[in-house]
């Protein structure tokens, strides 16, 4: 027996009584409702009948916020199944938003903290039932303790994903409703804007973490090209200042900054946990090999390169629209690239460049028309880099070149990041 929301499409209004009552539940949501409303044709298509779907957290048996979570902000009650946020252990990373299938995590600015739905659990620890069901006054959003096995949970699933949602859907009875004619409204202007939804992830929002990355791709692409070794003491602390710096660059993301040692607590689960352990070992045995004895280079080599590998796994949730999970601008890509080019391997960059460009239109061929400027700056730098290396005997303009495109790349890949969207699909 579980406890689960059952919504049935047939019935919504969209009187948003649910979210209302969610509301005077919970406390005003300034920074986003808990439980939301979407409907299938939000450009108000004359032909096209509107239905909709009343969606908050859905409480997964294998919850990816809670999974992901790398200050172990989420538990679950294992009486009433609710999964619960504990707002004084979160950092707000807001990376549970971007692996949440159903957007339930919401952040709060001015906190700097998620928030989400609690399934009522106070209510229900009192056999009551949540107040977004009691509210509705069609019966559309209802609450049932009930045998719910996982086939049913993902055949109910709004999208398909498979983690236990507790909400059953009830689909519409007739799947073929009567449509205007169209052709009524030939000729007429229509008035409609198409609402924008804001990217939750985006270059311009992700900048502290834009430039973390890069610096951390070229830092251990330095250290593994071995040129490391013949640096005077200024720049080997010069070399630890930049990615000390970029370091607490990153942290410049968080939400509450002061709790940002919580993000070693879920290195069993959080690649974002594992990222910031491997950082940590990298630079400390980088450190260890410049001021206090020599060691082997494979000592740092390996947990840096562990470290950009967490990196773009850190991404992975937010790719799920992707062809290919392989992006030209990886971490680990742009490291290989540029060791490279830092030991001027020039038949080894020139092949990889060419790879690169062709997984860079393979990724974007549906945009390249959208994205023309971008899809030229980074197509023209990679090549001239390439050219500039067999030309010339120095490095310098060629890792000038180069790092104008790594930048162009990188910024696209942030912009192309989504997190999963939840829709009504007729």
């Amino acid at each position: 027996m579980k406890n689960i929301f059952v919504f049935d499409e047939n019935k919504c209004v969209a009187c948003h009584a649910c979210a209302v009552a969610c509301m005077l539940e919970n406390g005003i949501q300034e920074n986003g409702l808990w439980r939301k409303l979407k409907y299938n044709d939000q450009q108000h298509r004359p032909n096209l009948p509107l239905f909709y779907l009343s969606m908050a957290c859905n409480h997964c048996e294998d919850a990816p916020c809670m999974k992901n979570c790398p200050a172990l902000a989420y538990h679950k009650d294992q009486t009433t199944g609710a999964i619960l946020h504990n707002a004084d252990k979160c950092i707000g990373c807001k990376y549970c938003t971007w692996t949440c299938p159903f957007d339930a995590p919401v952040f709060n600015r001015q906190r700097g903290i998620i928030e989400k739905c609690t399934f009522c659990n106070h209510r229900l620890e009192e056999g009551d039932v949540p107040a977004c069901a009691l509210s509705c006054p069609t019966g559309a959003l209802a609450f049932q303790q009930k045998e719910f096995s996982r086939e049913e949970s993902r055949n109910s699933s709004p999208i398909p994903v498979d983690v236990g949602t507790q909400i059953e859907i009830i689909k519409l009875r007739n799947q073929d409703p009567p449509e205007i004619d169209a052709s009524l409204f030939d000729g007429q202007e229509m008035s409609y804007e198409v609402p924008q939804c804001e990217a939750k992830i985006s270059a311009k929002k992700e900048l502290p973490l834009l430039l973390f990355t890069l610096i951390s791709a070229g830092m251990v692409a330095l250290y593994i090209s071995g040129h490391t070794t013949h640096f005077n003491l200024a720049a080997k602390i010069g070399f630890l200042f930049i990615g000390l710096f970029s370091g607490l660059l990153s942290l410049f993301h968080l939400g509450r900054k002061g709790q940002a040692w919580r993000s070693l607590l879920n290195i069993q689960n959080s690649w974002l946990s594992r990222e910031i352990l491997f950082y940590t070992l990298f630079y400390g045995t980088v450190s260890f090999d410049f001021f206090v004895h020599p060691i082997p280079w494979l000592v740092s080599a390996i947990p840096g390169i562990l470290f950009l590998f967490s990196i773009d796994m850190v991404y992975l949730p937010a790719q799920w629209q992707w062809k290919t999970r392989v992006h030209s601008a990886l971490t680990l890509i742009i490291m290989l690239h540029s060791l490279f080019l830092l030991n001027s391997w020039v038949v080894l960059f020139t092949v990889f460049a060419i790879l690169r460009i062709l997984l860079f239109f393979y990724q974007n061929n549906r945009q390249i028309r959208e994205k023309f400027i971008p899809v030229i700056i980074r197509v023209s730098t990679i090549t001239f880099a390439t050219i500039l290396i067999h030309l010339t005997d120095s490095i310098a303009l060629p890792i000038i070149v180069y790092v104008v495109g790594e930048i162009i790349d990188r910024i696209e890949f942030y912009n192309e990041l989504k997190t999963p969207e939840w829709e009504l699909q007729r």
